[in-house]
């Protein structure tokens, strides 16, 4: 969360300023380079965010944020490998001890064990979002048209696909089957941006909204009950322990919708056949949704062939 709320003080900071001198580049790099530090995982984002602001600011400013944001890498490098002898604080976990910096990302990042996980994040039926706040899934077809939205809507795109990317391939999980979705929370206040986008062009769409409205209420009614399971309800016993076993909430609507999500502890003929129909109803919804900037698109590309 503190992340997340770097990226949008960051975001917001190059949209709403006129960096023209030197001062003012200074609180983008204090942002840019406060990213590593709340996670080495988010270092990535850190780039994205400099790669944005660069593309707007003038040549001076372009030269003293990567003169600055060089120094700070510098310091960060030799900060952890003095304190920790690597690049992350894993070096001196307990569970990590010993090894480096390479090798703990090298049991972890598996792209074929973890490929499951790009679709999984959205569809899981213990940890999946669509089980929890569904109307998330509206960002989908959003996060294309964010790139019809000028500079700031494709670095919000950039921003949302490269964390996806890190927490499904990069992000260290205690235990492998588990969804790393608090690696999402740092662009999660991103992705209502690409709903409101959706909301916007489909204003007069009375289906639209009824279906949005529907999903929302849902989302707010597991909330309420996710909440109250955890605190005791009324008999003043937890239910559940939201870290740990949320999926165990009794509430007959959530465990109802949860028949019909896969569960990817194991593949069975259940997980393929519910992993298929959802990736299939999820496709054409998005393609409908977006098929006029899929349109754009592909006329773009044909008039660029037919040109060259």
């Amino acid at each position: 969360m503190p992340a997340a709320l770097v990226i949008l003080i960051c975001l917001l900071y190059i949209r709403e300023r006129q960096i023209g001198s030197f001062l003012e580049v200074i609180p983008l790099v204090i942002l840019i380079s406060l990213l590593p530090w709340l996670g080495t995982k988010y270092a990535i984002l850190g780039v994205v965010l400099a790669c944005y602001a660069l593309s707007r600011l003038q040549r001076r400013q372009q030269y003293q944020l990567i003169s600055m944001l060089f120094l700070s890498g510098i310091y960060y490098v030799w900060f952890h490998l003095t304190t920790f002898d690597g690049l992350t604080p894993y070096n001196v976990n307990k569970v990590y001890y010993n090894n480096s910096t390479v090798r703990i990302f090298g049991f972890h990042i598996n792209v074929v064990d973890r490929f499951y996980r790009l679709w999984g994040l959205f569809l899981d039926r213990r940890f999946g979002m669509l089980h929890w706040q569904p109307i998330i899934a509206l960002a989908v077809p959003g996060l294309f048209m964010l790139r019809n939205w000028g500079q700031e809507g494709r670095a919000i795109a950039l921003l949302v696909l490269t964390q996806w990317l890190v927490a499904c391939f990069v992000a260290i999980t205690m235990m492998g089957y588990w969804f790393p979705g608090r690696t999402i929370v740092t662009i999660f206040p991103l992705l209502p941006v690409a709903v409101a986008i959706l909301c916007t062009k489909y204003s007069t769409n009375r289906f639209f909204w009824f279906a949005g409205a529907l999903l929302s209420v849902y989302g707010f009614v597991i909330s309420v009950f996710l909440i109250w399971a955890g605190r005791g309800g009324v008999t003043g016993v937890r239910e559940i322990v939201v870290a740990y076993n949320p999926y165990e909430l009794s509430n007959p609507l959530f465990q109802t919708v949860g028949k019909v999500l896969p569960q990817y502890t194991e593949w069975t003929a259940e997980t393929w056949s519910l992993t298929i129909a959802w990736l299939l109803l999820i496709t054409l919804i998005s393609v409908y949704l977006g098929r006029d900037t899929i349109r754009r698109d592909y006329l773009r590309a044909w008039k660029f062939r037919r040109h060259s």
